[in-house]
Order: C-alpha cells, then sequence, then structure tokens
C-alpha cells in the first residue's frame, strides 16, 4: 500500500501556470513572486502576496493556484494544522467555481484543461495523506480525463509538456512497480517513458522558471525513486538547492541521494547544512524545523544499520 501511495503522490503533481493570460503587469510580477517566496520557504512573505491577489482579482485562476500550492507547500514541511489544511482546500473549492462557470457554459479552452488537471491533482494528493486511496483514485480519474484532452497539444500549449510528461514517466513506472493497480491501468490514457522524459526535457530549459523548477523537481524525484540513478537525481537537487538555498525539502533530497549512492561523506556535509538552515530559517514553527531534519535522522539510523562498519572521512 505505501508503494502505491508513493506512485500516487508522484502523479498528484504539483502545477501552477497556464500559459495565456489578459491579467496585468502587477498580477503576474506579485504572482511569480509569490511562487518564487514559497520555492524559498519564505513563507511568511509569500503570505502577503496570496491574500493580495485573492483580493484584487478573485475571478482569476492563478490567484487560488498560488493559494493552494502555498498551502500545500506549508503542509509539505510539516504544517498540518486545521486551519492551514482548511485554507488549502478553500483555494481549491474557489479555483473549481471559477472553472465549473465555464464548464457550464461550454467555455473550455486549454487554459481550463490545464487547471482541472491541477485542480484534481490537489484534492488527490491531500486525500492520500489522509491514505484516504478510494477518493484519491477517484480525483485521478477525473485528472486523468483532461489529460486525455490535452494529448498532442503540447506545441501549442506549452504547460501541458509538464503534464503529460509527468503523466508519461510516472504512470510508466507505476505500471512496472504496481502490480494492484492494474484494474486501474485498464481505463487510464497510455503512457511512454520517453516521450515524457523529453518532455520534462524541454521544460528544465524553458524561459518559464515555475516550469523549470517542477520539471526539476520531478525529474529528480524519478530518478531517485523510479529509473535509480542517484547521479543524476544529486545533479538536479544541486540546481534547485542553488536557486532556492532555503527549501528545506531540495536540501532533505540531496543528502537523501548521496546517501543512497553510498557517499556517506558527502552525504554528512548536506545533513550538516539541513541541520543549521533548519534551525536559523525566520518564518517556520518548531514542527517545521524539526519535520525534514528528522527524515534525515531516521535515514541515517537505517543507513548505519545497514552498514555498521562504515565511518565517514576525516
Amino acid at each position: 500500500m505505501q508503494r502505491i501511495a508513493s506512485f500516487f503522490l508522484l502523479i498528484a503533481v504539483l502545477l501552477f501556470s497556464g500559459k495565456r493570460s489578459s491579467a496585468d503587469d502587477f498580477f503576474m510580477e506579485t504572482f511569480h513572486k509569490g511562487f518564487g517566496y514559497v520555492y524559498n520557504f519564505e513563507f511568511r512573505k509569500a503570505d502577503s502576496l496570496v491574500s493580495i491577489l485573492e483580493k484584487k482579482y478573485p475571478q482569476e485562476y492563478r490567484s487560488y493556484i498560488l493559494g493552494a500550492n502555498y498551502y500545500w507547500w506549508k503542509i509539505r514541511s510539516g504544517d498540518t494544522t486545521p486551519v492551514c489544511r482548511r485554507n488549502y482546500s478553500v483555494s481549491l473549492d474557489k479555483l473549481q467555481e471559477l472553472l465549473d462557470k465555464k464548464k457550464e457554459v461550454k467555455k473550455i479552452g486549454q487554459d481550463e484543461i490545464f487547471y482541472y488537471i491541477n485542480l484534481y491533482s490537489y484534492r488527490s494528493r491531500i486525500e492520500l495523506l489522509d491514505n484516504n486511496y478510494i477518493k484519491a483514485l477517484s480525483y485521478m480519474t477525473k485528472c486523468n480525463a483532461f489529460i486525455t484532452l490535452s494529448a498532442n497539444a503540447e506545441d501549442s500549449y506549452e504547460p501541458f509538456n509538464l503534464t503529460s510528461g509527468l503523466y508519461n514517466c510516472f504512470m510508466a513506472m507505476a505500471k512496472k512497480n504496481n502490480p494492484l493497480l492494474a484494474p486501474y491501468f485498464l481505463f487510464a490514457p497510455s503512457c511512454d517513458k520517453e516521450k515524457g522524459l523529453k518532455q520534462l526535457g524541454k521544460c528544465t530549459v524553458n524561459s518559464d522558471f515555475l516550469l523549470s523548477t517542477e520539471a526539476n523537481y520531478f525529474l529528480m524525484i524519478f530518478y531517485g525513486e523510479g529509473d535509480i540513478d542517484y547521479s543524476l537525481s544529486a545533479s538536479y537537487a544541486e540546481k534547485l538547492s542553488l536557486q532556492y538555498p532555503n527549501n528545506l525539502l531540495y536540501q532533505y533530497y540531496l543528502f537523501k541521494v548521496k546517501l543512497l549512492s553510498g557517499n556517506l561523506e558527502q552525504a554528512m556535509k548536506n545533513l550538516i547544512l539541513l541541520f543549521q538552515k533548519s534551525r536559523s530559517m525566520a518564518g517556520l514553527n518548531e514542527v517545521q524545523r524539526k519535520y525534514f531534519t528528522d527524515m534525515a535522522g531516521k535515514d541515517m539510523m537505517e543507513y548505519c544499520k545497514k552498514h555498521p562498519t562504515e565511518k565517514p572521512e576525516n
């Protein structure tokens, strides 16, 4: 069951920005700045921008995409308080309300398809955290319907390279590793891992830092947990850590893949850096400060059990 949960947490992708927009310069500047703050764990700054956009632009999809993303990263960093979870759900409810209005009048375009993929991916991931697998599968089935609609439209709408790429890569991995999900795969769109890797590769060099950040993140995960290549996974983790040095998840994952690759000396250096950053960063509560360091400590203990005589070089 744990492997099934891991698969869907990967498929339930973290997404954000569509291609087309009639929003003004202030909105776009604030939107991108907000994502930059979220990625760099500057949650206090991000919170104020989320409030500004939702109040000033209540009819803009991305106001709620930023909000959902902000609350998800807080949850992902250990802040699972009822208030944070409720705000996450409220952001998604508001997004769905806007999308459904377009759907009712049959005015769904590529933006709406993209944001429906976002919506159902986000809804499924919170269900997975609560081990509600049936409900998560239901949301992923709805997500797949829109992924089907987006197929072969990547050249005309660049963000579909990310959604299609993620689907192609991680669905292929899931089919290989999760035979219990065979009934689900029968009704899911077809997938092509090599095509997916090319699509994600395009996103890594995209001028939109949102697309490139997400593609780098999921390639880091894919090579760290799917088609294992710890060296390649570490290269993506290093890139992300340099771009967002305060993101504790990126720092943690860099430690993790260094450890899994057997590079204990470098892993210890990354572990020390993770502890230092966790203690010194402003805007985190005590649970968030300990969340990734506790996981790293468990990883180190497990490694030492398997390699009792190994010690890092001085």
